[in-house]
């Protein structure tokens, strides 16, 4: 009877907790830092080269070509949303223009993970990415492709009344 009771308030914790994330993680939010072995923070405009990448590549001719192919990639998120809906659909915007449709999201909240599914005439893309909220107010989406790691910093911009 012990374990039933522990289990059943384990669960009620866990339906709080995705309460919580599924209403927190509504609204637009603006991509404020990448990492992708480069670090840019768009609000303070510094770029840093992590360590990793910097040994990655030391001694390497292209070395010079390779960091300007990682600044590029960074760079193109310093206009970037994630436009989250309360009906389970998103939206990713990019200099104004939204580069995705019938998009869906879906959080796993134990595993800090969120599905996002996009769909075209052409073809579907489904991804898996680790979420975290932060106290200061962020999102952090890290995704991993290729190897590599991508992490995203965002912050919700505040709603304005109409």
């Amino acid at each position: 009877m012990k374990i039933l009771a522990i289990q059943i308030c384990l669960l009620l914790i866990s339906i709080i907790t995705s309460a919580n994330d599924k209403e927190q993680i509504v609204g637009k939010w603006k991509v404020i830092r990448v990492n992708n072995g480069l670090q840019c923070d768009f609000q303070s405009g510094s770029t840093v080269i992590t360590p990793e990448l910097s040994r990655e590549f030391t001694g390497n001719p292209d070395s010079a070509l390779i960091v300007a192919a990682f600044t590029g990639m960074a760079k193109k998120y310093s206009n970037y949303y994630f436009n989250f809906r309360k009906d389970n659909m998103y939206e990713e915007i990019m200099n104004g223009e939204v580069r995705n449709n019938l998009s869906v999201y879906y959080l796993m909240e134990e595993e800090h993970l969120i599905y996002m599914r996009q769909a075209d005439s052409l073809n579907q893309l489904e991804q898996s990415m680790l979420y975290e909220f932060h106290k200061d107010g962020t999102l952090q989406l890290e995704i991993n492709f290729n190897n590599r790691r991508l992490v995203l910093d965002l912050l919700k911009e505040e709603e304005t009344s109409k």
